[in-house]
């Protein structure tokens, strides 16, 4: 029998946000997943975890088509109703749940995925967060990121930035990572949140995202621009891509197509936007600088990346080539069937929102820019 979901470790609530280790029932019982180090649970531990308190029961479908072979690796992302309310509340919305595979629960809301992007969602979050925190000096928010993760060091940075006794905050930090076996002094940390508070007061710049259809050549138009103005080139190719080869051990059109298609409806789009582009960019919390990007295909990626405070984000359609343009993707579909993929489809919505639209002529191109500058 497939894996079923039967519930969530660590019992989340209605004020908290973050990952949680789940158990799954198969033809042998119950196992963990989501875990540093999984493992069988028997019937008898099960029912002492209920009886406990120590899980929530949860029944729903996992989405095999984005877990792939890992789905006895899947966590869950939890975010508790009260936790988003509040986050809401400060001017900062917690994670946006993927377009399908979510589940509701009475107090919150889950999704699944594999660790890393559960992890990118978080830090995603914290970052923005600590970056909120430094430029507002908003306590409240400082103090809702503890429901996150109490051992970020973004965490601390935005408590310590806020607290009217910080020496006594950097003391308890210092006791909880004792108890934990972690080697920690008051003067380390905080000379490490120092840092990361004057980091996140740098900052951000613009962001020129390109939207066109497959093979429009926008891949190179987007690096020539990048090259040309002094900013950084970034791409979703690499990312689905990657995600391509995870599922299908492929990396043709129709393999990067479908998972792309897959990542994007059962992913969050902080997820997708962090993993894909700005953990390159910035993998602490300095600014984002300026940069072009290629491959914006989705509307709701889009507004993930607006949703990031202070960047400011341009969208842009390209015109038309005389004829399709190669890509250096091993092609496997015909143009017909690109051309009525799901994700064309909305790489058509998309395109029509745009600010403007950029010629191929280098000279009309360049006043364009400028025009944007």
């Amino acid at each position: 029998m497939p894996y079923e979901l039967v519930a969530i470790l660590d019992s989340p609530n209605a004020s908290g946000m973050g990952m949680h280790g789940i158990i799954l029932r198969d033809s042998s019982g119950f196992v963990t997943s989501g875990l540093k180090s999984n493992r069988r649970v028997n019937e008898r531990e099960f029912r002492d975890l209920v009886g406990g308190g120590h899980v929530l029961l949860v029944e729903g479908d996992l989405p095999e088509d984005l877990l792939g072979a890992g789905i006895d690796q899947a966590g869950v992302l939890w975010v508790g109703n009260e936790f988003a309310q509040l986050s809401s509340g400060r001017g900062f919305h917690a994670p946006a749940h993927p377009r399908r595979g979510f589940l509701s629960a009475t107090e919150g809301r889950l999704w699944f995925d594999v660790p890393s992007a559960i992890f990118a969602t978080t830090q995603h979050w914290l970052k923005n967060a600590l970056r909120l925190v430094v430029s507002s000096g908003d306590p409240e928010l400082a103090r809702l990121m503890l429901r996150v993760d109490v051992t970020s060091d973004y965490t601390r940075a935005a408590l310590i930035h806020t607290s009217e006794e910080p020496l006594r905050d950097l003391d308890w930090f210092v006791r909880l990572d004792s108890d934990a076996g972690l080697p920690t002094t008051a003067e380390g940390l905080e000379t490490r949140v120092r840092e990361l508070i004057r980091d996140a007061g740098a900052s951000d710049g613009l962001v020129i995202a390109l939207v066109a259809p497959a093979k429009w050549g926008s891949h190179d138009l987007g690096l020539d621009i990048a090259e040309r103005s002094g900013v950084r080139f970034e791409a979703f190719r690499d990312y689905f891509r990657a995600e391509a080869t995870r599922l299908f051990a492929a990396e043709n059109r129709t393999a990067m197509v479908r998972a792309g298609e897959i990542v994007t409806d059962y992913r969050s789009p902080e997820a997708i936007i962090e993993g894909a582009v700005l953990e390159r960019l910035r993998p602490s919390v300095g600014g984002v600088p300026s940069f072009v990007l290629d491959g914006l295909r989705h509307h709701h990626i889009l507004e993930a990346l607006r949703n990031v405070p202070t960047v400011t984000v341009e969208l842009a359609s390209i015109a038309a080539p005389e004829k399709s343009v190669s890509t250096g993707i091993e092609e496997s579909m015909s143009e017909a069937d690109i051309e009525h993929s799901q994700t064309e489809r909305e790489v058509e919505a998309l395109a029509s929102e745009a600010s403007f639209k950029l010629p191929r002529d280098r000279r009309r191109l360049d006043k364009a820019l400028v025009s944007v500058a």
